[in-house]
């Protein structure tokens, strides 16, 4: 936890520090937390402190994976992705790498996909209306596709099947934008499904076939007990982010309040 004189003294003394990195250095809204609740501020350092007591995940490594959970498209945090940018490349992490994050992160919507495909189909049938058939070549083009995602992303589920039949030219179109299988990769296969992982594990998603599927394909891809459940951990960390949207905006209303405070 974070002793309250280093809290109190702002920055000063803090680089070692697991939340500066979370919080960034200067004045933030960590620094004005404390001043209101200095028990949350310990409670979030002691969340954060425990993620990463193990040092399963490398110094790079986190700072992609909180990029990719600040950039999933039902969170979406710029000022995180910013922050843990720019803490990344001091890290050793290059532009493509990020970007692959990204690319991640919009791959992570697929089960908006999984969800809603079976339930439309329903919906026409129950309305005594035929599906589209769609054209032989769509099909034969779409189960090519099928074959190269199998071997660019080691994973292939049912629904998959049942949405590549119906609107073949659709989904496999869909795929290759939240996945690009087969382009040039950066990121080595077992740090893209720790992150696919991690994506799937944090609130804004709690994609729980997700998690079982690359936590299934990062263990197949070699990694240890120890970094699946590092992973699994730094993912849970999104709940302090209502303090970090909430605190800016309520700093001048709680100052004027209580001007003893300052």
């Amino acid at each position: 936890m974070i002793e309250a004189s280093t809290a109190e003294a702002g920055t000063s003394g803090r680089g070692a520090d697991p939340v500066v990195n979370l919080t960034g250095e200067g004045r933030t809204w960590w620094d004005h937390l404390n001043r209101y609740s200095p028990n949350t501020v310990q409670r979030i350092s002691g969340h954060v402190r425990a993620a990463i007591r193990n040092g399963a995940i490398s110094t790079k490594m986190r700072e992609l994976f909180y990029i990719g959970v600040d950039s999933v498209v039902t969170h979406l945090y710029p000022k995180g992705v910013a922050l843990h940018a720019e803490r990344a490349i001091e890290a050793g992490a290059t532009t493509g790498e990020i970007i692959e994050v990204l690319q991640l992160a919009c791959g992570a919507s697929s089960r908006s996909y999984a969800t809603a495909i079976g339930i439309v189909a329903d919906e026409i049938a129950a309305a005594g209306l035929d599906a589209p058939v769609p054209a032989e070549d769509e099909r034969v083009a779409a189960q090519a596709f099928k074959q190269q995602f199998i071997e660019s992303e080691g994973f292939w589920e049912p629904w998959m099947d049942f949405a590549i039949e119906r609107v073949p030219t659709h989904f496999t179109a869909w795929l290759r934008m939240n996945y690009a299988p087969g382009e040039p990769r950066e990121l080595e296969p077992k740090a893209r499904a720790l992150i696919s992982m991690a994506l799937a594990v944090c609130a804004a998603m709690a994609d729980e076939a997700g998690i079982r599927r690359h936590a299934r394909l990062a263990l197949r891809h070699g990694a240890t007990a120890a970094e699946v459940y590092e992973a699994m951990q730094l993912a849970t960390g999104l709940g302090p982010h209502a303090f970090s949207n909430a605190i800016p905006v309520l700093q001048p209303l709680f100052d004027d309040a209580t001007p003893a405070a300052q």
